[in-house]
């Protein structure tokens, strides 16, 4: 009984860190580094999206925000099984959330970060995402 309760525990725990990874890494740490002319400004992918929203296609804006919400959905939802069991319904929804967060993030975040500065090196803040959606995805299925 005792491990059984230590492992309901783990998926939470890991679902937690790895929304806060992205989080963090979405706001706070560089996705790219230039800024279309080749500078080796470092660039978020906050500010990556701001200039897609504003200047060119509002989809990858909109995608962005999905993932977003994904991420958040994972978050309260991890909070609140600590408290409570959660249904099928939502651990189903909670897994189908994280492989949409981890699809989105590797191809979407690729191509946002080529189109918006061409000949970039990714930063760290894009490979940290990765990882927190990958962590995300496991600490959901070990649920």
């Amino acid at each position: 009984m005792q491990s059984q309760q230590s492992v309901i525990r783990v998926g939470p725990m890991l679902s937690i860190l790895g929304g806060a990874l992205v989080l963090y890494a979405v706001f706070f740490l560089p996705m790219v580094f230039g800024n279309g002319g080749g500078s080796f400004t470092q660039t978020s992918e906050w500010t990556v999206v701001n200039f897609y929203f504003f200047y060119m296609s509002k989809a990858a804006a909109v995608i962005f925000a999905l993932r977003l919400l994904c991420v958040l959905f994972i978050l309260v939802t991890s909070v609140a099984s600590f408290f409570l069991r959660l249904s099928p319904g939502i651990v189903a929804w909670r897994r189908t959330a994280a492989i949409t967060g981890l699809i989105i993030q590797g191809p979407v975040g690729f191509a946002a970060g080529f189109l918006y500065a061409f000949g970039l090196q990714f930063g760290i803040g894009y490979w940290l995402a990765l990882l927190g959606c990958i962590v995300m995805c496991v600490g959901t299925f070990l649920n």
